[in-house]
């Protein structure tokens, strides 16, 4: 199976979890790049000033400045960014805020693994899905 390369948007303000998600990511030895960015406003003018053409997001939702839900509503209203996948990647499990979620257009909801274990595992089918086994449109579509 070919292998492609993805560049990953990685919206969490908590340290130790962006810490996590890039030790998981190098161990796995994963083709791509994850960019971070600890909030949804940075984030936000990131895309917008086009210095980032991500393959994906994975996003928190509760963050200062700009929550996740409220960054993955600007990016499904703006015209050049609506069509890129966004993963919802945070601790919350209220039935009520992964409707939302869906609602305002995520591509997939998942609750953040407890152990590092599990978070790598979660990795591992995260990249496996969204890099190797399904097809994304090319970046010029951002």
């Amino acid at each position: 199976m070919l292998q492609k390369t993805v560049t990953i948007l990685v919206v969490d303000d908590d340290k130790d979890d962006r810490e996590f998600l890039e030790l998981a990511f190098k161990e796995g030895g994963y083709p791509g790049d994850l960019i971070f960015a600890e909030d949804g406003e940075f984030a936000w003018e990131l895309l917008q000033n086009q210095a980032l053409e991500p393959s994906l997001i994975l996003l928190d939702i509760n963050m200062p400045r700009l929550n996740g839900l409220s960054l993955l509503t600007r990016i499904r209203e703006s015209t050049a960014l609506k069509a890129l996948p966004v993963l919802m990647f945070t601790t919350s499990e209220q039935e009520e805020t992964i409707k939302k979620a869906y609602e305002e257009g995520a591509n997939s909801y998942i609750v953040k693994p407890q152990t590092y274990q599990d978070l790598a595992q979660t990795w591992k089918q995260i990249y496996a899905y969204w890099a190797q086994i399904i097809e994304l449109p090319s970046k010029g579509l951002f």
